[in-house]
């Protein structure tokens, strides 16, 4: 029931539990709060996190990350940010998954300079990106034309062994050129290429010349077969 976020009839049989003296534990009351948040019924997750510590089982950074979540789905950013300082306050250490919730809450509501606060203590405390924060961290950089932050993003990205997905590279490739960082351009290009996604051919053009201009023949003519391989329009349309 808890994976479905069937929250009432996950709360009923909670409470059939407690009727027949059965012993709730955290994995029972962690269920419980998970199917409320999937559920988006914050208040009855509100309610069951109560119970569970006023029984003395403490909610850590599973639970609280369900609670973000479920407010990022219902697009709650006040409240996003109001549980994440709870966990905070109880002493809970902030994971993965709890800095997702409050940072996706934050991106979809394009607060990016609080998003940029809270992603940078994020890395001060060693917590992993994810690849999806790494979108998310991506996306902010490029509203605002910051591209140095984009291509250290991006190659902190690689290094992390995560796949960049289109708009990712999209970016990189647009912050490349702007800072004229032609190594960086090809590899998205060469990424948007392998993958099969849309690439502007003004942009694809761009990249010819740039590297034509600067005199590195080889990597052009290795642009070129990559685009002849996967994409022969794009070639063949190019200057």
């Amino acid at each position: 029931l808890g994976a479905v976020g069937l929250s009432r009839e996950t709360v009923t049989a909670l409470q059939e539990m407690k009727d027949r003296g059965l012993l709730l534990n955290k994995v029972t009351y962690g269920a419980v709060v998970n199917a409320c948040a999937y559920g988006k019924d914050m208040a009855a997750a509100r309610r069951v996190m109560e119970e569970m510590r006023s029984s003395g089982v403490m909610p850590d950074a599973v639970e609280y990350s369900n609670l973000l979540h479920g407010y990022k789905r219902l697009n709650a950013t006040e409240e996003c940010l109001a549980c994440f300082d709870e966990m905070l306050f109880y002493g809970v250490k902030p994971s993965t998954r709890t800095y997702d919730g409050v940072l996706g809450a934050l991106a979809a509501a394009e607060r990016w300079q609080v998003f940029r606060m809270y992603l940078d203590r994020m890395q001060k405390e060693g917590v992993r990106l994810s690849a999806i924060t790494y979108g998310w961290a991506v996306r902010g950089a490029e509203r605002a034309q910051d591209w140095g932050e984009v291509l250290s993003l991006f190659r902190a990205l690689q290094a992390d062994h995560y796949h960049p997905t289109a708009s990712t590279c999209h970016a990189a490739l647009k912050a490349s050129l702007a800072l004229n960082d032609l190594d960086t351009a090809v590899a998205a290009m060469t990424t948007l290429l392998r993958e099969g996604w849309t690439m502007g051919r003004t942009v694809y053009a761009t990249l010819q010349l740039r590297l034509l201009v600067g005199g590195d023949l080889g990597t052009l003519r290795k642009l070129m077969l990559e685009a002849e391989k996967e994409m022969p329009s794009t070639a063949a349309a190019a200057p």
